[in-house]
């Protein structure tokens, strides 16, 4: 399949213009989001052996330039650039494994980083240099051992300085689409820990983030997906939305839960719904989050009043057994596309299933 748009180049395009195109393989449909600020795109269509079918729509969002999202990569035919950085520790390893068992359309280009202690600013060592090296070789041993049998080739990188912004600076300059990271790190120097190396990647990546945790069985590699949408209807649940449903998850053994929770003041009684017509919304809009055809396994829907948002996300995903939920990086209240919400923030640090914050790559 060959897809072809007639599109500015984005030196054109003014500011708070967003370009998605999503694509749905199976069905050989296409969406492409595009702004109408006077220069108007057109769809060229998808060159088939079974036809031409488009549609097009247009969509404005706060945006400071030009970004693409993971999906465009998926429509272009390339491979998604995926960074996984480790620190050797068991949980960073498993994080391989993770990414191995995930169902994704098409095989990623894999970076594995592994980020030593930067000596020029040290003037006693925490650790010696060579024993730091050896790690990185067994660490990376392991990594290949787990990515080479799956049929994922990478590349393996080590980089000395703060692993925080080291990260950061290595997913700029192999073009990250997805950043993975262990969730706790044991490395004696610098920990790929939550609340330090890994919050601060979620809160400043320029990319999606993927933040491992094993499942609550004990395993890392896994061949059933209980998967969780947190939605609020804000831009950024929606790039969340399109994110997880261009995974190809299966209709034997996987499952989608998507979850919107709607505030209510404390002083109203539990048994009295504060706003009906909020509710009556949620159950229509949240159906049509599914691309069409887009994912074969089965999804339900929890629409629910609460007083605390946060919690009530993580009750359910607890009570489903939710091994990766996928959130946005900030909600209807979020002011900022890079730090993320309060409710992101929470989630991320409580949950026990893995966490992956989609958000917009900056172009």
């Amino acid at each position: 399949m060959r897809i072809s748009t007639l599109v500015p180049h984005p030196s054109r395009i003014p500011r708070g213009v967003i370009f998605d195109i999503v694509v749905s393989i199976s069905t050989l449909k296409v969406r492409c989001l595009a702004e109408i600020g006077g220069i108007v795109p057109r769809l060229a269509g998808i060159e088939t052996t079974t036809g031409t079918e488009s549609a097009f729509a247009c969509v404005l969002e706060d945006a400071p330039r030009f970004q693409v999202t993971l999906l465009e990569t998926i429509v272009r035919g390339t491979a998604m650039n995926v960074l996984l950085a480790i620190d050797g520790s068991a949980e960073s390893i498993a994080a391989a494994a993770f990414l191995v068992s995930l169902p994704l359309p098409t095989k990623p280009t894999i970076h594995v980083l592994m980020v030593m202690q930067d000596f020029t600013n040290s003037e006693i060592p925490i650790v010696r240099p060579e024993d730091e090296e050896r790690r990185a070789r067994e660490s990376f041993d392991r990594v290949r051992a787990i990515l080479e049998p799956a049929g994922h080739a990478a590349s393996y990188l080590t980089e000395r300085g703060h692993p925080s912004s080291t990260i950061l600076d290595t997913a700029e300059a192999t073009d990250a689409d997805l950043i993975v990271l262990g969730s706790i790190g044991h490395n004696a120097v610098y920990r790929i820990v939550l609340g330090s190396t890994a919050d601060y990647v979620a809160n400043n990546a320029p990319c999606s983030v993927l933040l491992v945790r094993p499942d609550v069985s004990g395993q890392s590699e896994l061949t059933r997906f209980r998967v969780m949408l947190a939605y609020d209807g804000s831009p950024y649940s929606k790039i969340a939305s399109r994110e997880m449903f261009s995974l190809e998850w299966s209709a034997e053994t996987d499952h989608i839960q998507i979850a919107m929770m709607l505030g209510r003041p404390k002083l109203i009684p539990e048994e009295e719904l504060y706003d009906p017509e909020a509710i009556k919304d949620a159950e229509e809009t949240l159906p049509k989050l599914r691309q069409s055809d887009a994912s074969s396994c089965e999804v339900t829907y929890t629409i629910r009043e609460t007083t605390d948002v946060s919690d009530a996300l993580l009750d359910i995903s607890t009570q489903k057994n939710i091994n990766l939920m996928f959130v946005g990086p900030a909600g209807k209240s979020g002011l900022s596309r890079f730090f993320l919400g309060s409710t992101s923030r929470y989630l991320l640090r409580h949950t026990s299933c893995s966490v992956w914050i989609a958000r917009k790559k900056n172009k």
